[in-house]
């Protein structure tokens, strides 16, 4: 019995002792498993024991930089070696920042044979995402197509962390194994920028878009029908009415009385003079009732046979007429003064000889004769030939080299008591075909706004900026080189910019030569309103390629500048200053032909873009616009409204108020 005990008990310390030795042995594996520590070559060691412990970075961890702190703790040595560098031991902790290469990595800790090592991986790289479809300055029909397809790839490359996700216009998008990926959805009418967004799994992004016209679009130099409005009030009538009393004023009429001496051999007009000239411009119901009246009309002459000299006075001679205006069937403006009619009042004739009563009505009758005929052309020549000139209608305008001339189409005129109404069409010429695509953007037009208040008005359709935006692109606006554009160019030196290529540069080029940039628009310019800022033109020029190139014309590195302009016109005392606002961003297109700090170089070029509004002209884009020397007889504008409306349709309105100085 006592033997049967002593077995019993000694079995019960054996498996007493074991069960407590198990988990004497448990306890630091577990400490170790929790604080993602791995043991070397299952070697039993202080670190094993607890002694040593690597709190940061954790195993398996992706780092999104090369700067990686190692932090820690070891209960009873005063420095421990982190990839082999001494870091001290204070109060039990240590700290330190390493710095690793991109890629996997492995931080090793020691001291003497307690070892600590962690997996890693550095990722400083965002993924690239490359768009391949639709191409640049795509122009995608909408009758043809109700959806587009995005079509592109996204990788991370060798030592990244591999993509997360992609977002897609703020949807998340399926990426294949090889990294391809779709998105089809419906574009608006107009510029579409699908924004693309690529995530790794170190967190970081990158960001691509890729810009494309949707809608309709007409052929080049078609003609846009009844895209543009216009109303003239009789109080701005008044106002010209003024103008054309000063050209009356400026000699016009004695220069025309000159023209008119030959029609009569018997009488020599010597002179004319007059007080004051009264014009009034009233609308009426399909026409414009025009009066004109001299006060203190003299007229000197002399008379060949008999011979005498001598002068007439009227006070005053008036001329009425209706002036009528109506589109021609080409669009031209057909204006016509019809129903003329002079009056003489207080006809008084003065001659050094008694005169016999044949001759004084001779003379009554000359002198109505060449009134009727000077006042006519002189109303002729200052209202149909310089205030409604041809070629007012059909400017050659000039832009960086680009000429577009825009032809106005009468398409409607409507005269009554209150206002005159033209309906207009545009139509550009004279263009070459620089970037050629299938025309230009055209959205459909559903009613027109309220007109504005102002003394002339004029409300033009966005299909009109559209046309001469889409002009100039196709006819090589912007394909120039930024050299033209900048002033001094110097800041385009090889020495300056070989510092974004680590000295590369200049094995390729002197240092004092400037480098090549070459601007390729891929897209029109677009037109838009931001209803948040009413009197702002917004122009988005996107996808615009910049080459930088090398004396023999290679390029050696290409950036996509996306470009958007606030244009705020400011009419003043007949000075129009354009207040331009320019926000900027750029990526790179494609590889380089050698190492370049892409973002850098990318940064100074966008400052340059932006800077350009105060390179144009002498004196920046602000001032190229002096009215002041488009000056019809005294006619100001003297001030402006300018606004953008999206309903009932999208039209940029224009509002003047005129002034006249009386010469």
């Amino acid at each position: 019995m006592f033997k049967k005990y002593m077995y019993i008990t000694s079995v019960a310390y054996l498996l007493t002792t074991f069960i407590l030795c198990s988990c004497d042995d448990e306890k630091p594996r577990m400490e170790v498993a929790q604080l993602g520590g791995e043991m070397v070559g299952g070697e039993t060691t202080a670190a094993v024991q607890g002694l040593l412990r690597l709190d940061q970075p954790t195993s398996g961890q992706v780092l999104d930089s090369r700067e990686v702190n190692v932090q820690g703790i070891h209960s009873t040595a005063s420095a421990v070696l982190v990839n082999g560098e001494s870091v001290s031991v204070e109060s039990q902790r240590f700290s330190t920042t390493i710095t690793l290469d991109e890629g996997p990595q492995v931080i090793e800790v020691r001291s003497g044979e307690d070892v600590i090592s962690v997996n890693i991986l550095v990722d400083e790289t965002p993924p690239k995402i490359q768009i391949t479809e639709p191409n640049y300055g795509a122009h995608i029909d909408s009758n043809q197509a109700l959806t587009v397809t995005l079509v592109g790839s996204v990788l991370d490359g060798d030592q990244g962390s591999g993509v997360e996700s992609i977002m897609i216009n703020g949807q998340e998008v399926f990426i294949e194994a090889n990294g391809r990926f779709q998105f089809t959805y419906t574009p608006e009418l107009g510029l579409n920028r699908p924004v693309v967004i690529a995530r790794d799994r170190a967190g970081h992004e990158q960001v691509a878009t890729k810009g494309f016209l949707y809608g309709r679009f007409k052929q080049w130099g078609s003609q846009l029908d009844r895209s543009v409005r216009a109303e003239i009030k009789p109080e701005a009538l008044e106002v010209i009415g003024i103008t054309l009393e000063n050209a009356l004023k400026s000699g016009l009429v004695n220069d025309l009385i000159e023209d008119n001496m030959g029609f009569s051999d018997e009488i020599t007009v010597e002179e004319v003079l007059f007080q004051d000239i009264d014009v009034q411009l009233e609308p009426a119901n399909g026409y414009i009732n025009v009066v004109i009246r001299f006060y203190d009309l003299r007229i000197f002459f002399e008379l060949s046979s008999p011979s005498t000299r001598g002068d007439v006075y009227v006070s005053p001679a008036t001329l009425t007429a209706e002036l009528y205006l109506s589109p021609n069937s080409d669009g031209t403006l057909n204006a016509q003064i019809l129903n003329p009619n002079v009056t003489l009042q207080n006809l008084d004739i003065q001659v050094d000889n008694v005169l016999l009563d044949t001759a004084v009505s001779f003379i009554e009758g000359f002198v109505s004769s060449l009134a009727e005929d000077t006042l006519l052309a002189a109303l002729e020549q200052a209202l149909l030939d310089q205030l409604i000139s041809p070629t007012l209608f059909s400017p050659l305008l000039e832009i960086i080299g680009v000429e577009v001339r825009v032809s106005t189409i009468f398409q409607g005129i409507f005269i009554s008591s209150e206002s005159i109404q033209v309906e207009l069409g545009i139509k550009i010429t004279d263009l070459p075909a620089i970037n050629n695509t299938v025309g230009y953007l055209f959205l459909p037009s559903e009613g027109a706004p309220a007109r504005l208040t102002n003394m002339a008005s004029t409300d033009i359709h966005q299909n009109a900026l559209f046309m001469v935006f889409s002009h100039l692109w196709h006819g090589g606006f912007l394909n120039v080189t930024l050299a033209e554009l900048i002033d001094p160019p110097s800041t385009l030196s090889a020495a300056l910019l070989n510092g974004f290529t680590d000295g590369k540069l200049v094995e390729y080029m002197p240092g004092t030569e400037l480098i090549g940039v070459r601007l390729r628009p891929m897209l029109p310019p677009i037109t838009r309103f931001d209803l948040t800022r009413p009197n702002a033109l917004i122009i988005d020029l996107v996808d615009l390629h910049i080459d930088l190139t090398l004396p023999d014309g290679q390029t050696w590195f290409t950036l996509g500048i996306d470009l958007s302009a606030a244009v705020v016109p400011k009419l003043i005392n007949n000075r129009l200053d354009l207040d331009v606002d320019l926000a900027v961003n750029g990526t790179a297109v494609d590889e380089p032909i050698f190492p370049v700090r892409s973002q850098e170089l990318i940064t100074l070029i966008a400052n340059l873009i932006k800077n350009l509004p105060n390179q144009l002209g002498n004196d920046g884009l602000r001032n190229l616009f002096n009215l002041s020397e488009i000056d019809f007889y005294g006619l100001r504008l003297n001030s402006g409204t300018l606004q953008g409306v999206e309903f009932p349709a999208p039209y940029l309105q224009v509002g003047i108020d005129l002034n006249a100085i009386i010469q």
